[in-house]
C-alpha cells in the first residue's frame, strides 16, 4: 500500500474542501476512489513515506493473508481478459462474457472464480455508465496498467474486446503491436525466465554457505576433539593446515555474533540512507545500472515494460500526456524517471532524433533500438498519430525478444560462473582440504 496526501473538492460547492492522506494500492486507484464518491481532485497528489506502527503494519498483515482467499497474479489476469474477449469477438452480451470467462478456470480455481461470481453480482444489481466500472470494483484482480486502459475505453468508447487481446496472424507478428493479453504475457515470459535463471546460482551460493558454515562450526570441532582422544596430531607435518581450520573454526564460533551484528548494521545504514538520502538514492541506481550484465538486464526489461505499455496506450488513442502520467510513477529508478521526464517535456517538438541526440550518451537507460527505432519512424513528416508508430514500437519490442533470446538469457549463467569460481576457491578448496586432512589424520591413527 501506498500513501498520498491529496486534496479534494465538491463540484457542486467548492468551499467543501478536504485534505487527506489516503493509502491505497496505487494513485490511479486513488483518483478513482475520489471520484467515485462525487469529489474532484484539486492540485497535484503528493506521494509520502508514512512511518506505520507496529499496529499498523500487524494489521495489514493479517488483512493481507487472512481477510481474503484471492491473491492477484498476472497469469490469472491475463487468462480471464483473454476468454473475456474471445467471449465479446464472438457477440457474447458483457454478463454473458463474464460468466464464459468464468467457466475457463477449473472448479478448484475457487478464489477466482468467486471473484468473477462477484463481478457478475455487480453488474446485476448495480447500475452503471460503463463496464469498467465493474472490474474498478474489483480492482485487486487486475493491474493498475489494465485499469488505466479500461478506462481509457469508456472514455474513447472503444471496442473493449480490442483494446484486450486483438492478436495478429503468426506471419504479421512484430509488423503490428499486439494488445494488452500478448504484450503482457511476453513480458512476463521475460520476468520469469530472468527470475529462474538468477534463483540458480543465488540458491547454489545459499546452500553452499550453509555448507561450509556447518562444516566450520559443528563438523570440525568434533573431529578435533575426536583426533585428539586418539593421538597427538601436532607433530604431523600437515598440522599446519589443521591450524588454519581450526584458526578460522575458532573465529567464526567466537565473533559470529559480532559478524552478524556487523552484517545487519551495515544494510541498516545502507537502508536508512536509501530511504532518507535522496542523492544517495540516485547514485545507488545509477551505479546499479551501470554494473556489468546487470546493466544490460535492467535495460532490457525496462525498455520491454514501458515499450509495452506506451504501445497498448497509444492504440487506445490516448493522449501522450495522460500516457506519460500514467507510467511515471511505475518508474522507481531515479535514472530512468529522469530520462523519461525528459522525453515527456520534449516530445511536442515532433523531432524524436533531436530529443534523443540532446540527451547525455552516459545517461541513456533504454536499448538503443528504442532510440534509434522512434527516431527513424516517428519524424514530424509522417505525423503524430500514424502506422509508423506502430511498426516503430513494434521493432523494440522485437528487439527486446531478439536481445534476451540471443544473449541476455545466457547472463544469469555467467553470473552463476563468477560466484561459483570465487566460491570454488573459499569452499570446494577448504573442503576437499579439509576431508583429505581428515582421511590422513584417521590413518596415521590406525
Amino acid at each position: 500500500m501506498k500513501s498520498f496526501k491529496v486534496t479534494f473538492f465538491n463540484p457542486k460547492d467548492p468551499s467543501e474542501r478536504y485534505n487527506d492522506i489516503i493509502k491505497v494500492k496505487s494513485e490511479i486507484i486513488l483518483k478513482e476512489m475520489i471520484r467515485s464518491k462525487g469529489y474532484e481532485i484539486d492540485g497535484l497528489i503528493e506521494e509520502i513515506e508514512v512511518e506505520d506502527t507496529f499496529i499498523d503494519k500487524s494489521q495489514e498483515w493479517f488483512s493481507r493473508n487472512f481477510s481474503t482467499s484471492y491473491w492477484y497474479k498476472v497469469d490469472d489476469e491475463v487468462d480471464f481478459l483473454d476468454a473475456y474477449a474471445e467471449a465479446l469477438s464472438d457477440w457474447e452480451t458483457e454478463r454473458s462474457a463474464l460468466v464464459t470467462a468464468k467457466y475457463f478456470f477449473w472448479k478448484s480455481s475457487k478464489a477466482i472464480r468467486s471473484k468473477i461470481d462477484d463481478m457478475i453480482d455487480i453488474y446485476d444489481k448495480w447500475w452503471f455508465s460503463h463496464i469498467y466500472e465493474v472490474f474498478a470494483k474489483n480492482e485487486e484482480m487486475f493491474s493498475e496498467n489494465f485499469l488505466t486502459l479500461m478506462r481509457q475505453s469508456r472514455d474513447t468508447e472503444t471496442s473493449i474486446w480490442k483494446i484486450i487481446s486483438n492478436p495478429v496472424e503468426s506471419k504479421d507478428r512484430w509488423q503490428e503491436v499486439e494488445w494488452y493479453v500478448q504484450l503482457t504475457r511476453s513480458l512476463n515470459t521475460l520476468m520469469k525466465n530472468l527470475q529462474w535463471e538468477l534463483t540458480k546460482p543465488i540458491a547454489w551460493f545459499l546452500w553452499m554457505f550453509g555448507f561450509i558454515m556447518a562444516i566450520s562450526l559443528w563438523i570440525v570441532p568434533i573431529m578435533l576433539e575426536w583426533f585428539g582422544k586418539i593421538r597427538d596430531i601436532s607433530k604431523d607435518n600437515y598440522y599446519w593446515f589443521w591450524e588454519i581450520v581450526i584458526g578460522t573454526s575458532n573465529f567464526l564460533m567466537n565473533y559470529w555474533i559480532y559478524l552478524l551484528w556487523l552484517i545487519i548494521w551495515i544494510i541498516s545504514v545502507i537502508v536508512f540512507m536509501y530511504r532518507t538520502n535522496e542523492s544517495f538514492k540516485e547514485g545507488f541506481h545509477k551505479y546499479m545500472l551501470n554494473m556489468f550484465i546487470v546493466w544490460d538486464i535492467l535495460t532490457l526489461v525496462y525498455t520491454k515494460k514501458l515499450t509495452s505499455i506506451i504501445a497498448i496506450y497509444h492504440e487506445s488513442w490516448m493522449t501522450w500526456n495522460k500516457i506519460f502520467e500514467s507510467i511515471m510513477p511505475m518508474v522507481w529508478l531515479i535514472p530512468i524517471k529522469q530520462e523519461l521526464e525528459f522525453i515527456w517535456q520534449n516530445v511536442w517538438s515532433y523531432d524524436y532524433e533531436t530529443i534523443f541526440s540532446n540527451y547525455p550518451e552516459n545517461e541513456k537507460y533504454f536499448t538503443e533500438m528504442f532510440y534509434n527505432q522512434l527516431a527513424k519512424e516517428s519524424n514530424s513528416s509522417w505525423g503524430w498519430d500514424t502506422w509508423r508508430f506502430k511498426k516503430a514500437f513494434a521493432m523494440i519490442l522485437k528487439n527486446t525478444d531478439d536481445l534476451w533470446n540471443k544473449s541476455v538469457s545466457k547472463y544469469p549463467a555467467k553470473i552463476g560462473s563468477i560466484i561459483f569460481s570465487v566460491w570454488f576457491v573459499v569452499v570446494w578448496v577448504y573442503v576437499i582440504g579439509l576431508l583429505i586432512l581428515i582421511m590422513m589424520t584417521s590413518l596415521n591413527s590406525i
